[in-house]
């Protein structure tokens, strides 16, 4: 394990690496301890030579080991599962939170590329930090690359959600007025406690075309012609 522990330490969150939510550093190297496989893949990150996409792959199967889940998943379908099995056992009145969850595979590429930045700096063999999950802001400054694909497919991206704090019970609910049921992307309701979570139209507040219009008196001939 010796080898590793500068892997470790730097995938596991230091001065310029994230930490894994919710993880530490005892579970990591417990696994390690563990798998021997999973430790011959990760000892890419010891080598000068290593590419881009070796890194990711690396550093995507050492991160899913820390999260329960077939071996022959990948991040997303994990991210998945996890979210689907969490969800069903949530009370209705508490919210999802997202950090429960992996890193999506887009985070992990850029969080291995800046392990391995840092590991490599750790044995004397500095790299270009703008190639290995940096890049630099107007100033002139690093930053991390947290992400580079979208948060979402647009279709979710374009979906309707609210922020409404009074039970979302008028057409000033951005839900309600586009005729949709709020959902667990609302910002305050998240879809639980509020009046617009079932499917049915609140008459009260749907505006009918001709609900102004006064009411024509119908004779016995007009119903007969109707009938006929």
């Amino acid at each position: 394990m010796k080898e590793l522990i500068l892997f470790l330490h730097a995938a596991t969150g230091c001065d310029t690496t994230s930490a894994i939510f919710d993880i530490g550093k005892l579970k990591p190297f417990r696994r390690l301890q563990q798998d021997e496989a999973l430790r011959l893949r990760v000892g890419v990150f010891n080598s000068p030579n290593a590419t881009p996409d070796d890194i990711a792959t690396a550093g995507e199967m050492f991160i899913m080991s820390l999260y329960p889940g077939k071996t022959s998943d990948d991040l997303g379908k994990r991210r998945f599962q996890m979210y689907v099995k969490i969800n069903s056992r949530l009370p209705a009145n508490k919210k999802f939170d997202l950090a429960q969850l992996p890193p999506t595979s887009s985070s992990s590429r850029e969080h291995s590329l800046r392990v391995y930045l840092q590991v490599q700096e750790w044995l004397g063999n500095p790299l270009p930090p703008t190639n290995w999950g940096f890049e630099k802001d107007e100033e002139g400054h690093l930053r991390p690359v947290t992400n580079r694909s979208k948060p979402a497919p647009d279709r979710l991206l374009e979906m309707v959600s609210c922020n409404c704090t009074q039970g979302c019970e008028s057409k000033k609910c951005s839900c309600r007025r586009h005729k949709m049921v709020c959902s667990n992307i609302c910002g305050y309701c998240a879809g639980h406690g509020c009046s617009n979570t079932s499917r049915e139209e609140d008459e009260d507040n749907v505006d009918h075309p001709d609900k102004d219009l006064e009411p024509i008196p119908c004779t016995e001939t007009d119903v007969e012609l109707s009938l006929a």
